[in-house]
């Protein structure tokens, strides 16, 4: 008898330790609790101004109609994802202990949206494909003769950013080496050429207003490049166009050249750094690589 006392003990204990904790996010069951948190986990300070300084009430929007939960990034841990109509998402990612990263999405973002107009944007729902979610959208766009139509944009959490969601290739263009140059401007931006290879080796030439001026080789840690490779392919950069540029002056050059282990090569030239939404976060990256050896290029 106490042998069986013993093991359903040992069962209940074991049954408590593997329940598991309910999160900060799950806690969240109404309006004040979801804008309590929001104010104390929210880092970016345009959402704070749009949010809770700009006058706007959100006392007319029902807690259930703009609050969504689930794990979109598939880390095993619950995400949120606030709608408001007509105007934009902010998506609050709990990457575990406590730590939260946010993306917003602003619905006249045309690098996400056929038609940047936020009035045509609503959030549909969130659907899951294989292992990966994937948030769909209603939008319009125009058609040849004017008119809009009915369209749909799907997007998804990748590489711990927010990107446009691409059914896979039946040709996957393996990448052989990322090059970036970076041109003067009216200023102290880093003027520098970087190349780096899928072995993560990489040549530095830092020209001016960099850390290190000269040349350095070395060896990138194989996560990182591993990375960067995998951001590079998944973002389509063939299908890119060849220049882009901001319409404001005195900025400078990023000029992207991507070899693939076929030959070709893809080169965009890009003034302002503000191509598409995948190339920003591409710079993002290459800058990131060369922090020890460049100064942060301010926005």
């Amino acid at each position: 008898m106490r042998l069986v006392f013993t093991i359903v003990v040992f069962v209940l204990f074991l049954s408590s330790c593997s329940e598991k904790p309910i999160s900060t996010i799950e806690r969240i069951e109404n309006k004040e609790q979801l804008l309590s948190f929001l104010q104390s986990n929210i880092d970016s300070t345009i959402s704070k101004r749009l949010l809770f300084e700009n006058g706007i009430s959100y006392d007319h929007l029902k807690y259930d109609s703009i609050v969504s939960k689930d794990d979109i990034d598939h880390n095993g841990t619950t995400d949120l994802l606030l709608n408001i109509p007509n105007y934009k998402m902010i998506i609050i990612r709990d990457q575990g202990n406590d730590k939260f990263k946010e993306h917003q999405l602003l619905f006249n973002e045309s690098d996400y949206f056929a038609q940047n107009n936020d009035d045509l944007v609503s959030f549909d729902k969130l659907i899951t494909n294989g292992d990966e979610k994937i948030m769909i959208f209603n939008s319009e766009k125009l058609d040849d003769n004017l008119e809009f139509i009915a369209s749909k944009d799907s997007l998804q959490i990748k590489f711990n950013h927010l990107f446009k969601y691409y059914k896979p290739e039946l040709t996957i263009h393996k990448i052989h080496n990322i090059e970036i140059k970076t041109t003067h401007c009216y200023g102290s931006c880093p003027v520098f050429k970087f190349v780096i290879d899928r072995a993560g080796n990489y040549n530095y030439n830092g020209m001016a207003y960099t850390k290190l001026v000269g040349e350095k080789s070395g060896i990138v840690e194989p996560e990182l490049t591993e990375e960067l490779f995998m951001i590079a392919e998944y973002s389509r950069l063939k299908t890119l166009k060849d220049s882009y540029a901001v319409n404001w002056t005195d900025d400078q050059t990023a000029i992207l050249k991507i070899t693939y282990d076929d030959g070709s090569v893809k080169t965009i030239s890009d003034y302002g750094l503000r191509g598409t939404r995948e190339l920003r976060i591409l710079y993002s990256k290459l800058f990131e690589m060369n922090g020890d050896f460049i100064y942060k290029r301010s926005e």
